[in-house]
């Protein structure tokens, strides 16, 4: 393999350094933007952490003053002592172009790293040792940590947002937008699932998650936005009958007893394949369930991902059994805003929030007391196990809502002939 090539911009790096020692207004604006990191040269990364360390401490900024922090540290003759500092004045365009600079540093950095982990995952590739898992593994945790550390997502200011986002949208009230539920009352109480927050339904076995689930799954379909299922629990095939039964209104493998119900199902799989839903059955991380997120972007829309369930998903460096569902957790709150799409994630509560008097409540989900802390909407179905032959009676309660009303239930009954849950009026 030929030698690698680095990215650098070290005139860049120059310049910054130049700058902020000659002008404090330079400084203010560059000590909140950039990282030791973002210098690839040894000796610029020094200089920068004098700097940093004066002007921390409230310190005037110069050359003396910093030639005097690295002679303290024993660190002046690995910069070339204040010779160097002194001739970082040279070359340094009349006009400093200060944001520029920055936004080099930054897309230079992003590179460097992708080069080293491309150079890492290509070692594990020529070992023939290495398992596949492992490689695909590691890949994509790779893919998440550079992207998580975009320049473009960093920390903004009130004024950048009134310039970048417009006070009109700031202070617009909260309205029905997003991936709408396909019941009224939810849908006025939760204005949608919007983009970047992270919903979790909670149930014990049995009550229908599911099944509600697949219904707002089936309704962002048909809304024009596709949904990603990750299904753990269920295979594909079993799934997607499940939802020509919810969309018909009759088992999808019933005999046909009359010509509606045929066309009942036609209408059905005519509606599944203008509208395409999309299931992983194959991941078995956080990170294998990003990378096929990914995946369908580039060839679709996607308008709500589906975790079925939380307590299945494994991590590969386990360690404690609460600690990785809480990992979990928080990996998908930060996926949802990373992606800026709605996740809504299945969990499973803990027997003794079911059994006997016991209640389910925000600190109920099995295994982890954190996913309630990154979800932004909490809600759980209450009541008995669902009955096959007839109609069931259960309720559904927001616990938590970040940005609008909690603390209610809402009555739903369940038709176990069409698998769907409808909205009892009050």
């Amino acid at each position: 393999m030929s030698q690698q090539i680095i990215p650098n911009c070290v005139d860049t790096e120059r310049n910054v350094l130049g700058y902020c020692m000659m002008n404090a207004r330079y400084l203010d604006s560059c000590r909140a933007t950039i990282e030791q990191d973002d210098f690839s040269l040894p000796q610029h990364v020094k200089i920068w952490n004098a700097i940093c360390r004066i002007y921390d401490a409230g310190g005037q900024v110069e050359r003396v003053t910093v030639y005097t922090d690295l002679l303290a540290r024993g660190e002046d003759k690995f910069v070339g002592g204040l010779g160097y500092l002194v001739d970082l004045d040279n070359f340094l365009p009349e006009i400093p172009a200060i944001g520029q600079y920055v936004r080099q540093l930054r897309d230079t950095k992003v590179r460097r790293r992708i080069v080293f982990a491309a150079s890492h995952i290509a070692k594990m590739a020529q070992d023939a040792t290495t398992e596949m898992e492992t490689i695909v593994e590691t890949l994509g945790k790779s893919l998440v940590e550079i992207t998580a550390q975009d320049p473009g997502r960093g920390a903004i200011s009130t004024r950048e947002m009134i310039e970048t986002i417009g006070v009109t949208e700031l202070l617009r009230p909260r309205e029905e937008t997003g991936i709408a539920l396909p019941w009224p009352r939810l849908q006025k109480a939760l204005c949608g699932l919007q983009a970047g927050q992270m919903a979790v339904l909670m149930a014990a076995t049995s009550r229908g998650k599911t099944s509600m689930a697949l219904q707002i799954a089936t309704g962002a379909a048909l809304q024009g936005s596709a949904p990603v299922i990750w299904a753990m629990e269920m295979g594909e095939k079993s799934n997607f009958q499940r939802m020509v039964t919810q969309l018909s209104g009759v088992y999808a493998t019933k005999q046909f007893a009359s010509a509606e119900e045929r066309a009942a199902h036609r209408r059905a799989l005519n509606q599944l394949e203008e509208h395409p839903i999309y299931f992983d059955t194959k991941s078995s991380s956080v990170t294998a369930f990003l990378s096929t997120l990914r995946q369908i972007r580039a060839k679709a829309t996607i308008g709500i991902a589906l975790v079925d369930h939380l307590q299945l998903i494994r991590s590969e460096d386990a360690r404690n059994r609460t600690q990785e569902v809480s990992e979990n957790s928080r990996a998908l709150k930060l996926a949802a805003m990373d992606m800026q799409i709605p996740f809504l994630v299945l969990c499973q509560v803990d027997r003794s929030s079911v059994k006997g008097d016991g209640k389910i409540g925000l600190h109920s989900a099995k295994e982890s007391g954190d996913i309630e802390n990154d979800a932004d909407i909490v809600m759980w179905i209450e009541g008995g196990e669902l009955d096959r032959t007839q109609d069931s009676t259960v309720s559904l309660h927001i616990g938590k809502q970040r940005e609008g009303p909690a603390g209610f239930s809402i009555a739903f009954s369940f038709n176990p002939t069409s698998q769907r849950f409808q909205e009892i009026a009050e």
